[in-house]
């Protein structure tokens, strides 16, 4: 199968034709594949001395190099590996979002520092109050029962500054898969073909 030198294909079958080879990483000999190496040279591994890689695309796609037109893509260079098969999120990676807090306790409440009682009138109470005023002496009427009583007080703000509350984690920090959807297929490289002149 015919191609030029360093080209690389897609190919469906499982074994590389003659002239290619699988692109799996493979280290060769630098003095049996010169003209190979004058095009790779150590871009994807080996010493530069006596040998040099073959690109390694074993669970990888390709990527165009130079700077992406997406922010915070970087530039990518030939040969640089990027990117994941898959994620932990952290609280940077969530939006923005609020937990319900619900909270039980007891307040203690003073309602008053006065002390009435069933004889004694106190500006601004009524449970004393004089009755039967026929006569020299008056005679406080009872005001009240031996019944638990009911008293309406206006409303108030608690403050409840101070306080640490802390939520029970939740979530499980299992990774979720960072690919795409993707087919299996061979990546092979030519070995010997035509050797590219340039443009």
């Amino acid at each position: 199968m015919d191609g030029t030198m360093a080209e690389i294909r897609l190919f469906a079958g499982n074994f590389a034709p003659k002239y290619w080879a699988l692109c799996n990483g493979q280290t060769l000999a630098i003095n049996t594949n010169q003209a190979l190496f004058s095009l790779l040279g150590t871009t994807y591994g080996g010493n530069g001395v006596t040998t040099f890689q073959l690109p390694d695309f074993r669970g990888r796609i390709p990527v165009g190099t130079g700077s992406g037109q997406t922010v915070g893509m970087g530039t990518i260079t030939s040969g640089q590996k990027v990117g994941t098969e898959s994620v932990t999120l952290v609280e940077n990676n969530l939006p923005a979002h609020f937990h319900q807090v619900s909270i039980s306790g007891k307040l203690p409440l003073t309602v008053s520092k006065s002390i009435a009682d069933k004889s004694t009138v106190i500006d601004g109470l009524s449970l004393a109050a004089p009755a039967r005023s026929a006569g020299r002496a008056k005679t406080p009427t009872l005001g009240y029962n031996s019944q638990t009583g009911s008293i309406s007080l206006n409303p108030a703000s608690i403050d409840l500054s101070g306080m640490t509350l802390t939520l029970a984690p939740i979530g499980g920090n299992a990774v979720h898969d960072n690919r795409q959807p993707a087919l299996g297929l061979n990546y092979i490289i030519c070995l010997q073909g035509i050797y590219p002149s340039r443009n």
